[in-house]
């Protein structure tokens, strides 16, 4: 079959895409692009979007069934204003940091690949989204709405036959106060994640396919670290049910408020896990230096991300002073200098969306197709450090002779 015209001309875009080096473009001053879409997305959770219900309306009904916190009726809208302030403040001072370091045009180069991968893979995620809501009302025989699930109000929320069946099914084996039952679970919450995430460097398929585009960036900046693969929130709703449940095992209930401002924390300060211009901040003021201590974030997870060989599998969990990097001796003090950031001994890469987001894949498909079956269990099962007699990298191009630090 003769492919038709409107195919050809497909097939050419894509393959120019593929090929494309961001390094290569000028792009236009972004931040007030960003800034608009972070307030537009603000004002539509706050008034518009029923998911099922916008966040005012969701927010006053928790009010109304807990009358003690009346007095934080309004909290959302000055909780928004900051927050909106606060990323303009971010973005600004970021922009400014990147001019004086790395200049404002290798910084949009940066920067454009990785946001766009970011919207890869959110689409993957509502794609996922849509096939799980389609799979469970199948098999149930009616339909389900998992974003329904940020109805918490909702009296026939599943959340509260879970704390129930948790609350009958979890014996509390030793009841503690309020607070060092949270820190309690939250310390063994992390050791999952812990090893999840060494998982991720070890596992050559994992860091391929899930976790290598996250490390990709040599500039951390808000918009522009590499996305872990849409795949990876799979883990968060049953992450967080885990700690609800292991939650009961030290207190007479479960402990979801808790929980819940911990993980609203933890989504605050993540702004402060991958930003190079405020490194120095989160690791020389005394005052943010312990708060990010304390949460395992900021320039302890910017050391995370460093290009010096090893660096990358030290501080890998989070919670409570890094506690699991600690015990296994993976934990490590950020130094006064931000170190070069990106992949091991910063590779040049060919920055697009495309290679960041689906490189991984490509090689893996790539080795599974042209090497001898007897290969395929250490392709897919094996360390990163074994390679294949037949391999193809689609994002990596070369390694420079020496490494650069931004600042």
């Amino acid at each position: 079959m003769v492919p038709s015209v409107r195919q050809h001309a497909m097939k050419s875009l894509l393959k120019k895409l593929w090929n494309a080096d961001f390094t290569d473009y000028s792009f236009p001053d972004l931040k007030y692009f960003w800034i608009l879409l972070s307030a537009y997305i603000v004002f539509e959770g706050l008034t518009v979007v029923q998911v099922p219900k916008g966040f005012m309306e969701l927010y006053s009904d928790y009010i109304n069934l807990h009358p003690e916190l009346e007095m934080f009726r309004h909290g959302s809208l000055v909780i928004a204003f900051v927050y909106f302030v606060g990323l303009f403040w971010f973005v600004q001072l970021n922009e400014r940091a990147a001019a004086k370091t790395i200049g404002a045009k290798k910084l949009r180069a940066q920067v454009a690949p990785h946001t766009m991968a970011y919207v890869l893979d959110i689409l993957v995620v509502i794609f996922v989204i849509y096939l799980m809501q389609n799979m469970i009302g199948w098999m149930t025989g009616r339909p389900i709405s998992l974003m329904g699930l940020l109805d918490l109000t909702d009296p026939n929320h599943p959340f509260k036959s879970l704390i129930d069946f948790y609350n009958r099914a979890i014996p509390t084996y030793i009841e503690l106060p309020y607070l060092l039952a949270l820190l309690l679970t939250l310390i063994l919450a992390d050791l999952p994640i812990y090893a999840f995430h060494y998982a991720t460097h070890k596992s050559r398929f994992l860091w391929y396919v899930m976790h290598r585009s996250h490390h990709s960036a040599e500039y951390l900046h808000p918009f522009g670290t590499g996305p872990n693969f849409g795949f990876t929130f799979i883990f968060l709703i049953p992450a967080f049910l885990f700690k609800l449940g292991l939650s009961k095992m030290f207190y007479n209930e479960p402990i979801l408020d808790g929980l819940l401002i911990y993980n609203v924390m933890l989504f605050v300060s993540e702004k402060f896990n991958h930003s190079s211009a405020f490194y120095h901040v989160t690791s020389s003021n005394r005052y943010l230096h312990f708060v990010f201590r304390f949460l395992g974030n900021g320039s302890h997870h910017v050391v995370h991300h460093s290009a010096r060989e090893g660096e990358e599998m030290v501080n890998l969990g989070n919670a409570v002073f890094n506690f699991w990097d600690r015990i296994f001796g993976t934990f490590r003090e950020p130094d006064k200098t931000i170190p070069p950031l990106g992949l091991t001994n910063q590779p040049k890469l060919r920055l697009n969306p495309l290679r960041l987001y689906f490189g991984g894949v490509c090689t893996i498909a790539y080795e599974i197709r042209h090497n001898h079956p007897r290969y395929w269990f250490k392709i897919i099962f094996g360390s990163v450090f074994f390679t294949p007699p037949k391999t193809k990298e689609y994002l990596i191009e070369s390694y420079p002779e020496k490494m650069w630090a931004s600042q």
